[in-house]
Order: structure tokens, then sequence, then C-alpha cells
């Protein structure tokens, strides 16, 4: 690829698979725990819990696809494949460009296709005239998930690239929350005089 423009990016996001399995549950009486739950479960190697206004809480997880970039350079994976860019020093335009190209295509009129990421505190330094000091690692970061789950308090909905990645969140979800045993407290230990 030689340019960050959007459509230098659509065959990326053409290669990103849709959340085509979708199914709303009924209501989650505890979001942030169920979120957790989720979370620890270990479905994937990559996973994202992120609350959002309102009490709303949203765990993604699973993704060979995805998008990252340095000062230097963009790099978007999907289906197995690599895509790259140079980004003469101008990261945020061509991450930008990767992930409108994606919105573009995924836009069902339901969310479309979210992504989750972070940016490091060292992109700083490239937006502020110190390119030198941003280092060579990652500076931005997007998981493209192949499972989401948004919980509230009135429904739970679950969006999945497919059935495999679905039925692994309807077990756990189905699943009833483990009860914490509270632990007795030896008053001796509690005040540091033993055991």
């Amino acid at each position: 690829m030689s340019t960050g423009s959007r459509t230098a990016w659509e065959g990326w996001a053409r290669s990103v698979p849709p959340l085509a399995c979708a199914s709303t549950r009924g209501p989650c009486p505890d979001p942030a725990a169920t979120a957790t739950r989720l979370a620890r479960a270990g479905l994937a190697e990559q996973y994202v819990v992120y609350e959002a206004e309102g009490g709303v809480w949203h765990f993604a997880a699973g993704s060979g696809t995805g998008v990252t970039a340095d000062a230097d350079g963009i790099t978007a994976r999907a289906a197995g494949r690599t895509w790259t860019s140079r980004t003469d020093g101008r990261p945020l335009e061509t991450f930008a460009a990767a992930l409108s190209a994606l919105a573009a295509l995924h836009d069902d009129g339901d969310g479309g296709r979210r992504f989750y990421g972070w940016a490091a505190f060292e992109l700083a330094h490239l937006l502020h005239a110190d390119p030198a000091a941003a280092g060579d690692h990652p500076l931005l970061c997007a998981l493209v998930p192949s499972v989401e789950v948004t919980l509230t308090g009135d429904r739970t909905v679950v969006r999945a690239v497919d059935e495999a990645w679905a039925r692994k969140v309807a077990d756990l979800l189905a699943e009833p929350p483990a009860v914490a045993r509270p632990q007795p407290v030896r008053l001796r230990r509690l005040l540091g005089l033993g055991p």
C-alpha cells in the first residue's frame, strides 16, 4: 500500500468478517461482574472490558484482526493476511483511514463493526514535534473482535463472527456466577500479631 487513503484500506476492510451471529438475551443483573467473569474465562488471548456511559459494559475478545501503528508505519491484519503502509510521521491520519474503511463497509445499522483499542503515551511525542522520542513500539492499537457482548440492566446482546464464538459466550452466560464464600478473619492476623 502506498497511501493512507480510505480506498487503499478497503481490501483490508473487506477481509474483516462481519458479526453475522447476533442474539439478545434477558437482563443482566450485574453487568460489571458479568463482563469480568467473561474476561476471566480465558476465551481468547486478546480481550477488552469497557464501561460506557449509563452503566453499559462491553466485553470483546478474540481477534487475528486489528490495526497497529507506530511512528513510521501502520499494519492491519485480517483473514490471515497483512497490509502495511508508511505513515510519513502522521499515524493518526492513516489509522483513521483504515478504521473509516472498516466503518464504511460494515455499517449494518445495528452498531456496525466496533473496534476497541488504546494509544500509547509516547504518541504525544510524535504529536508535539519530538518524533525521535516516540520510539519504535506501537503507538496506536485497535482490536476488531470476533465476539462482542454488550451488557445493560435490561438486556444482553451477543454479536459474533460465527456460531462457535456465539455458543462459547452463550454457555458462559448460562452458567450461574460463582458465589464467593466468606472467609473468617483472625484478629491476630489482621493486627499483624501472628497467624
